[in-house]
């Protein structure tokens, strides 16, 4: 998970790599979609996300559902390990609607 953010804040901080990014939503979405640019404050917000997320704690719904793992077959041990990332998600919903990135898809 660490790997996966850490990748994910070097595209974000890099210009060239937020124009290519860009540059594909262009030609998948035509020339209609482009909006006035706003990417410093979104990159500090999807950062300041990822960073809660990587730093929330462990709940008690979290632990009861790591603690059942290990007498769990493995392919529920992979329901387990889904179900604790989508608790960790539901943890940060409110700031993630409350940042205003969800404002074009809710």
């Amino acid at each position: 998970m660490d790997e996966l953010s850490e990748k994910l804040n070097e595209i974000l901080s890099d210009p060239q790599s937020m124009n290519r990014i860009g540059e594909m939503a262009k030609s998948l979405f035509g020339e209609a979609a482009e909006e006035p640019k706003k990417e410093a404050p979104d990159i500090a917000k999807i950062t300041s996300l990822i960073n809660r997320f990587k730093n929330s704690g462990v709940s008690e719904n979290q632990r009861l559902l790591l603690a059942l793992k290990p007498h769990l077959s493995p392919p529920r041990q992979k329901k387990v390990d889904t179900a604790v990332k989508i608790l960790k998600l539901l943890e940060i919903a409110p700031y993630l609607t409350d940042s205003g990135l969800l404002d074009g898809f809710l």
